[in-house]
């Protein structure tokens, strides 16, 4: 998942407001505390803590005397399928705290792996995030259909990693062979079978709009090598990721590839 990760540093006595937020936002508080003022009420986002904010809602957040630093994870994607009608501030934890201070390290030590190390450790902390708030989202009522989105959401935000998937699941109140059956009745493939296909649509992306090299998209889509990358592409678009980057290049890449086979 492409996220905007900027550090958070607001000072004493700070207001800001929005009458209608258009993405989903994570502010994770590393020092101070930061304030919510939703629906007429405040609540605090203690150190170690977080808030969750969603498409479509008015709210103002603000320091006091102390202000706060952290971090702000930003996407317009993921979260698209939550009908939230407030946000979710997430009480201090300290896997949450562990993780917010990796994408600060990873932020104040530039170099060859700088983005990898930011966008990684991004991507943990909002699929962390995203099922520590999800007893607090709606719908009230959390049938099998609110867990299959609740997974395609967890995959989307950490596809660049090769997490296992009964390990990325691990937080789902269903076993994962009945998961499984939800999964592939709503969304006509398995979990495994939806993270090869978005996987492959970003490398297709990047391999029609970048210069980056076949082995850094594979290793940046969570392949644990070019290779792996390679066959998979090939089991979906019927061509190497180089034969199809030289086929887009000449304006030849085939308009039936959409239809290609899943991967298993």
């Amino acid at each position: 998942m492409r996220f905007r990760v900027t550090r958070k540093s607001v000072g004493a006595n700070e207001v800001w407001a929005t009458e209608c937020y258009l993405e989903l936002g994570v502010h994770h508080v590393h020092e101070g505390v930061y304030y919510l003022e939703e629906h007429g009420r405040v609540t605090p986002i203690e150190a170690g803590g977080a808030i969750l904010m969603f498409p479509g809602l008015k709210f103002r957040l603000f320091t006091e005397d102390e202000g706060c630093r952290g971090v702000g994870i930003y996407s317009h994607h993921i979260g698209a399928s939550i009908q939230a009608t407030h946000c979710v501030v997430v009480k201090p934890d300290r896997q949450l705290a562990r993780l917010g201070k990796e994408i600060l390290d990873a932020m104040a030590s530039p170099g060859p792996m700088y983005r990898d190390l930011v966008r990684a450790a991004a991507n943990h902390f909002v699929a962390a995030a995203y099922v520590k708030a999800a007893p607090q989202l709606e719908p009230p009522v959390r049938d099998g259909a609110f867990w299959v989105e609740h997974a395609v959401a967890l995959i989307d935000a950490t596809i660049e990693e090769n997490v296992p998937l009964r390990t990325l699941f691990a937080d789902i109140p269903f076993c994962y062979e009945h998961l499984l059956r939800h999964f592939k009745k709503a969304r006509g493939m398995t979990p495994q079978q939806y993270r090869s296909h978005v996987r492959i649509e970003r490398a297709v992306e990047r391999l029609e709009s970048s210069g980056d090299s076949i082995t850094a998209i594979a290793m940046e889509l969570g392949y644990s090598s070019s290779q792996h990358f390679a066959t998979d592409f090939r089991k979906h678009r019927g061509a190497s990721p180089g034969e199809w980057r030289a086929s887009a290049a000449s304006g030849l890449a085939s308009a039936s590839a959409s239809g290609a086979a899943y991967g298993a």
